[in-house]
């Protein structure tokens, strides 16, 4: 109790004495339901996009307390798509809904605009490639006619290429914006969005095909397509 005293680690109390501990006390210290670091459940260092706005802050911690990478992640109420756009930065799969048009167009614009750390556009082709990908069409399931349907490459938005897929989180290496039509492509997406699209910044990253890339350490590549409607298919192939 003296070597305490002397360490300045004692406080009286509610007529008892006890004891002071310091945050630095430990290397670490797990998480509870008391968390001090994080200013309440609407953060103010957000950007504000809906009068009810969940801090991005706050729903990471939830998402990676709860969740497994690779699980898929609901939200049936999405507001500004805060679940969304933190499922989407983790490399979580994700199903989001709203009853209300305005925070469906939100949450949209929001998630179709973001741009995330480890997004990584592609780059310039170096000594030693040997592969590219050509993106021909897509498949995806129609839940409401329970057939697979099929579209074409002018029916792409875009399409993200992985290539090194550990088969858990898609990291896209190079990224790519094939609808440039002034009718069918970047203008339709853009009124669907209700938003703006500059086409002379991605005109370098048009196309279906990609630039040459040597496969990384797992010999497996993904390509993640979204069309113009929203919907996305995946493809995951071996590479000798």
């Amino acid at each position: 109790m003296e070597r305490l005293a002397i360490a300045n680690r004692l406080y009286a109390a509610e007529g008892t004495l006890r004891y002071i501990r310091f945050v630095d006390d430990f290397p670490s210290v797990a998480y509870n339901s008391a968390w001090m670091d994080i200013g309440g459940v609407q953060s103010r260092s957000d950007p504000k996009v809906y009068v009810v706005q969940t801090a991005t802050e706050a729903v990471k911690r939830c998402l990676l307390m709860t969740t497994d990478p690779g699980d898929l992640v609901f939200d049936p109420t999405c507001c500004s798509g805060t679940t969304a756009f933190v499922a989407e930065q983790w490399g979580w799969r994700w199903i989001t809904c709203d009853t209300s048009r305005v925070a469906l167009t939100l949450a949209r614009q929001r998630l179709m605009t973001a741009v995330f750390d480890y997004y990584e556009l592609s780059r310039p082709p170096h000594e030693g490639v040997k592969y590219r990908v050509s993106v021909h069409g897509f498949d995806y399931y129609n839940t409401k006619t329970g057939v697979v349907e099929s579209g074409g490459g002018d029916k792409i938005a875009v399409w993200l290429l992985d290539t090194d897929y550990d088969g858990r989180s898609l990291y896209p290496r190079q990224v790519f914006f094939p609808m440039v039509s002034d009718k069918e492509g970047w203008a339709r997406l853009a009124k669907n969005l209700k938003a703006e699209i500059d086409e002379e910044l991605i005109e370098a990253y048009r196309g279906t095909v990609s630039l040459p890339f040597e496969p990384g350490p797992h010999k497996r590549i993904a390509v993640k397509i979204v069309d113009d409607r929203g919907i996305e298919s995946l493809k995951v192939l071996e590479v000798e």
